[in-house]
């Protein structure tokens, strides 16, 4: 009877196949990782999307709850801006959405101070020429960036604002400052 050390070892095709596992577990691994900003993105922006009920008076039944809800979506919106320039197409979207959701994302970008958002502020001024969503995306780029859009002489900012004023101050400086997506 032969000896076990005089028989071949079948060593060969067991470390093939943990090759095979590795790879396949490191492939999973990038795929993750590939896929992570883009699922975050997506996550958050449908939370941001959930209808909402009305928001009842604050002594109202039931106002704690829906407030709870409302907390949610806000914290969705600054999740989503924190994860940066990967999720401009979500918060333009968000920008031409329902008022809810504009103004929630407007918020968002005013807490984080995301100045990579400024262009997408400033496109939407061009495409919308609203004067009352121009005060709001001019309220916004001055609290992101700190600086303060003068209007024009005699011109009071109380409900509206022309979006020349705004599309003006990004040619003349707000554009060589935060043009590249800011700092």
């Amino acid at each position: 009877m032969p000896e076990p050390a005089d028989q071949p070892t079948e060593q060969g095709r067991s470390l093939a196949g943990f090759y095979i596992a590795l790879g396949v577990v490191a492939g999973l691994v990038l795929l993750g990782v590939w896929l992570s900003t883009p699922l975050r993105v997506w996550y958050w922006e449908r939370q941001i999307q959930k209808p909402l009920p009305p928001c009842p008076a604050s002594n109202a039944p039931g106002y704690d709850a829906i407030h709870a809800l409302y907390d949610e979506q806000s914290e969705a919106a600054v999740r989503l801006v924190e994860i940066g320039p990967r999720s401009a197409p979500a918060v333009t979207r968000l920008l031409r959405r329902g008022h809810a959701e504009r103004w929630i994302t407007l918020w968002a970008l005013q807490r984080v101070s995301a100045k990579w958002a400024l262009p997408i502020l400033v496109e939407e001024c061009r495409e919308r020429n609203d004067p009352a969503l121009t005060l709001l995306l001019v309220d916004t780029a001055e609290r992101i960036t700190g600086e303060f859009i003068q209007p024009p002489e005699g011109y009071l900012r109380v409900k509206e604002l022309p979006p020349q004023l705004f599309l003006a101050w990004w040619e003349r400086e707000g554009q060589a400052k935060y043009g590249g997506g800011g700092k």
